[in-house]
């Protein structure tokens, strides 16, 4: 696959060359607004996110944060498939790596997120369960 890439990077006598997928600046909006906005603000950040958090908490909106937790894994995957691509067809420092880095991120947070977020259901279940046991009594 790299061969193929180098041959079509090359013209006559020249050496490889690989068009950038976007430019520097690009790279650090983009990486600051997915990484800082999606991942640090409304998932990862005060433990367990703005939004996440207190829903498990409270034992609400189950599937809502369940399957937000599922598409952020998915997501991760899809930044290092990314990252991958990247690295194989010679791009640039600044296109890989901000995939490669939110990807990671994403994995490393997201997927012991989801166990988390399972056993935070749990907790409100029986607390709900409890509750109920108590007022029957």
């Amino acid at each position: 696959m790299i061969d193929l890439v180098i041959t079509l990077g090359q013209a006559a006598g020249s050496t490889p060359t690989v068009q950038p997928w976007f430019s520097q600046q690009m790279a650090g909006i983009w990486g600051g607004a997915v990484g800082g906005g999606v991942y640090g603000g409304l998932l990862i950040g005060c433990g367990g996110g703005a939004v996440c958090g207190p829903l498990a908490q409270a034992g609400r909106a189950r599937g809502f944060v369940m399957g937000y937790m599922l598409a952020m894994v998915v997501l991760a995957i899809g930044f290092v498939l990314a990252a991958t691509v990247a690295l194989l067809t010679g791009q640039p420092y600044h296109v890989w790596y901000p995939f490669m880095l939110m990807g990671a991120i994403g994995l490393s947070v997201c997927v012991p997120g989801v166990f988390m977020f399972r056993s935070r259901y749990a907790i409100a279940e029986q607390r709900k369960l409890e509750a109920a046991a108590v007022r029957s009594a």
